[in-house]
């Protein structure tokens, strides 16, 4: 049972990251690793054995930086090894990772990192996540969207806090625990309130609220493409991501998902909900002048939508929102379907 933390406040960080992974070394583990942010640089140590004997060894909690990320393991992939050990970085070494739990679709995810031009170095599932991160957002270099992208793109059960080069720092969890801890001018991000109990009391536990997504598709997106040619296909692209990002609440989250496809995260959101925004957006699309060389360009969109009450994991709540959308289309376009009989 793996630990995990991470602080960003005024202090250095090193010390504070050992001394809450050896709060937390009761949930067993066989090596450590810290990482942490210092000259626009991510710096990483790591080692098997105990926390006291690797840090003795390697002086762990000599890293400089006041960002970081700290890890206890216990080997699920791969053997006990260094090279296993976390943090594990990403080929670019901009950003590292550390994680809780299994991704089950890790080798389908490494064989299509490979052929994208990733390297690996270890056997973990962990590097494929850090991979993954920095492929979508090389793709697009949104952190928050990137984030999402990624985990749209996992299976199984995982928590991860993940540290970027210019000291951004971000994690995400499905069913393995999390904690935000908030202090005077420091914050952190454990799998135990133990891992930072020493220096506040104030947590919070994240869940796995109710959300609910939307599926979003422009309607003869080719015909565009065809007719006014794709560089007026990437300028609708564009201005349906503003429009969307207008209308969107702080907490939502709404980016390209590829091709002509966008995909809404709306949290506290029950399904009517969804459909309402949905609703608004299918309208106000279709209202929209959308102008290329001083040509007007009638687009529509079609949406499907899914909440997490209805399903069992992500992977069902997105091929369920995939499904109301080939619906929406199939039944006309230019509407939105939430349930399985478009209305």
């Amino acid at each position: 049972m793996c630990s995990i933390i991470g602080y960003r406040g005024k202090n250095s960080a090193a010390p504070i990251l050992v001394n809450g992974l050896q709060r937390m070394e009761y949930r067993g583990y066989d090596s450590v690793g810290i990482a942490t942010k210092s000259k626009n640089q991510i710096l990483l140590r790591k080692g098997v054995g105990k926390v006291v004997e690797v840090n003795n060894a390697i002086q762990l909690d000599k890293l400089p930086g006041n960002i970081g990320i700290g890890h206890t393991r216990w080997a699920t992939h791969g053997k006990v090894t260094e090279q296993n050990a976390h943090p594990h970085s990403s080929n670019s070494g901009k950003i590292a990772i550390v994680h809780n739990g299994i991704i089950e679709n890790f080798e389908e995810l490494k064989s299509n990192l490979q052929n994208n031009g990733f390297d690996f170095h270890s056997e973990t599932d962990t590097e494929v996540i850090a991979n993954l991160i920095q492929l979508n957002f090389d793709e697009s270099p949104d952190i928050k969207q990137a984030i999402i992208k990624t985990v749209a793109q996992l299976k199984g059960h995982y928590s991860f806090v993940v540290i970027f080069e210019d000291g951004t720092i971000a994690g995400a969890r499905f069913h393995e625990p999390l904690i935000v801890g908030v202090g005077k001018d420091s914050y952190y991000l454990s799998s135990d309130v133990l891992g930072f109990i020493e220096r506040t009391d104030d947590a919070i536990y994240v869940d796995n609220e109710d959300f609910a997504i939307i599926m979003i598709d422009i309607d003869h997106f080719k015909n565009i493409n065809d007719t006014y040619g794709h560089d007026a296909g990437d300028v609708i692209l564009k201005s349906l991501g503003l429009l969307f990002k207008r209308y969107a609440r702080d907490i939502d989250m709404i980016g390209r998902f590829g091709g002509e496809e966008f995909v809404a995260v709306l949290p506290n959101t029950d399904k009517e909900g969804a459909y309402k925004f949905a609703e608004k957006l299918r309208s106000i699309v279709e209202n929209t002048k959308f102008m290329y060389k001083n040509t007007r360009i009638k687009v529509t969109v079609s949406g499907g939508i899914a909440s997490r009450d209805e399903v069992n994991s992500k992977e069902e709540l997105l091929k369920k929102a995939d499904e109301r959308l080939y619906l929406a289309k199939k039944s006309g376009r230019n509407r939105v379907c939430a349930d399985d009989e478009c209305k």
